[in-house]
């Protein structure tokens, strides 16, 4: 099942690139053990960088990988990746070690990795991520070689998950090592554990069900935070539904008791805030609206034909009453992104922390364009609006006084997909401000895909800073992936800030790929402070 070659060349075009005096390879389509193919890279932070690789073949579910490598300007790098499979579980577990970095003070540098999906049967499953690398500049030098998720912070979790029909259970322990401290001040909460807990039933046109949470968070307090340690909290929120719909419109209203509890363990408490105490209200919301359609032909849009357009007005009344909420520690709670869904929410905000108070309705309109052969739909155009009968109070900080609380109506919010012509799509979203009579944030994505791996994008991105106009993000992005044949490709990227008027990123490079070899040579500039006028 193997073949040898000897004095064996690789050449592209005609002309020699790499020599081979010797090699072995299968040719029975199993898997062998043995050495795979060596990772050459050049790059101006590691210089030039050797790695060659050796196969285990252990087991018809299980591999591992062990390489060793030289790096001209840092020295010998080792790594492992170890597979496990079975019926019940897939593993995976990668392993980066430096001895000597002659970059870092000939520090020991290593990164660790652990990634396991459970299925112990159709409704009970699990999950852990572990993630460790040895210092916060570890992923910037090495390039996130070894596929570690985030270049801000590491996250680390083991969680237990039980779905149903009409039950859904799990517990989560989750903690993070923080990479770049600049990006991210003060250490996030932990979770040791998370219990949550959500059960839906319907009943002929009425629907109910209830979610609860439970949560212990802990934390590493620096020097001047004055956040508490950590605390328990507890979350319930029952809640009732009547769904009454038919072809030309649905009417829904919802009415639901949001209780939470809370006991916390403060480590300086300079505004003496209470240490045991709850937070009970009522929320009660209606969603309605109605859909008139016409036939229409069309000659030219879309390609000509029959179709069906949309008129689709919609009204959700939201009340929620005030109650105090300044004195509650941020444990995991931050503002949703403002965007046209959001205007139907119950709540501003994720995570329990914060529940906003509400007497608005928010007005909205869409229409579409579908295809009365195909169904497919090629435009969706919407627009909407909250009008506030009551000025909300409720905020990430502390809460607002009703002097303070001014707005009387929020944005305009508008987004719209739709195919220009066969392969070329684009979405767009659009914030409006009528107090300033300004466009405060807006973007716009085309994309060309007429074949699989053939893709070319066009983005421009706008979101106003008035309390920091240097921070003002006015960008467009031209970005791609082109196959030139079944081997050769080309990729780039462009991202130019039009405030400044300088580039931000820029990459270009080729890929040529066949069935046993990949070289990707890929050249890349950017900036680290994209605002800087310099």
């Amino acid at each position: 099942g193997r073949a040898v070659a000897k004095h064996a060349f690789f050449a592209v075009r005609g002309q020699s690139v790499l020599y081979f005096p010797y090699l072995s390879f299968p040719i029975d389509g199993q898997r062998h053990s043995g050495f795979l193919s060596p990772k050459v890279q050049f790059d101006r932070n590691n210089g030039f960088t050797f790695r060659l690789p050796y196969y285990f073949n252990l087991a018809p579910n299980m591999d591992a990988t062990l390489g060793v490598g030289v790096m001209s300007k840092r020295g010998f790098i080792f790594d492992g990746e170890l597979r496990y499979l079975n019926e019940w579980q897939n593993s995976i577990l990668n392993l980066e070690y430096i001895p000597e970095d002659r970059q870092k003070n000939d520090e020991k540098r290593w990164s660790l990795f652990f990634n396991q999906n459970l299925t112990f049967s159709d409704r009970l499953s699990g999950a852990i991520l572990y993630q460790k690398i040895s210092d916060d500049d570890y992923l910037k030098d090495l390039d996130d070689t070894i596929g570690l998720l985030s270049k801000t912070n590491l996250e680390r979790y083991a969680s237990l998950t039980y779905n149903d029909e009409y039950v859904s259970a799990s517990i989560r322990f989750q903690d993070f090592q923080i990479i770049d401290k600049e990006a991210i001040r003060r250490k996030p909460y932990s979770r040791l554990p998370q219990i949550a807990v959500a059960s839906h039933q319907t009943y002929g046109l009425l629907e109910y069900g209830v979610s609860a949470e439970f949560t212990r968070f802990i934390t590493e307090l620096g020097k001047n935070d004055t956040r508490a340690k950590g605390g328990d909290r507890f979350d319930v929120k029952p809640y009732m539904r009547l769904n009454l719909e038919n072809s030309w419109g649905f009417f829904r209203p919802e009415i639901a008791f949001r209780y939470t509890d809370y006991s916390i363990d403060h480590r300086k408490n300079p505004r003496n805030d209470p240490e045991r105490f709850h937070r009970s209200m009522p929320i009660f919301s209606v969603d309605t609206g109605l859909f008139f359609e016409r036939d229409l032909e069309l000659k030219s849009l879309f390609g000509g034909g029959e179709y069906v357009q949309t008129l689709e007005p919609r009204l959700f009344y939201l009340y929620v009453p005030y109650r105090t909420q300044s004195h509650i520690p941020m444990f995991d709670t931050s503002l949703y992104s403002p965007s046209y869904s959001a205007l139907f929410n119950t709540t501003n905000f994720t995570g329990a922390d914060r529940q906003n108070d509400a007497n608005q309705v928010t007005t909205a309109l869409t229409t579409r364009f579908i295809n009365a052969n195909s169904g497919v739909e090629k435009l969706r155009l919407s627009a909407g609006q909250i009008q506030y009968f009551e000025k909300n109070r409720i905020r990430l900080g502390d809460d607002l006084s009703e002097e303070e609380a001014n707005k009387n109506r929020s944005e305009w919010f508008m987004e719209g997909e739709f195919e220009v012509i066969p392969k070329l799509y684009t979405n767009l979203t659009w914030q409006w401000s009528p107090k300033k009579s300004k466009t405060t944030k807006t973007t716009f994505d085309l994309r060309y895909q007429p074949e699989q791996d053939k893709i070319l994008n066009l983005g421009y991105r706008y979101t106003r800073n008035d309390g920091n106009p240097d921070n003002t993000i006015n960008q467009i992005d031209l970005s791609g992936f082109w196959e030139l044949d079944e081997k050769w490709s080309l990729i780039g990227r462009y991202n130019h800030s039009l405030n400044n008027n300088q580039m931000i990123d820029t990459m270009a490079g080729f890929q040529y790929d066949t069935c046993c070899v990949r070289v990707q040579a890929i050249t890349r500039y950017y900036r680290d402070t994209p605002q800087a006028k310099e």
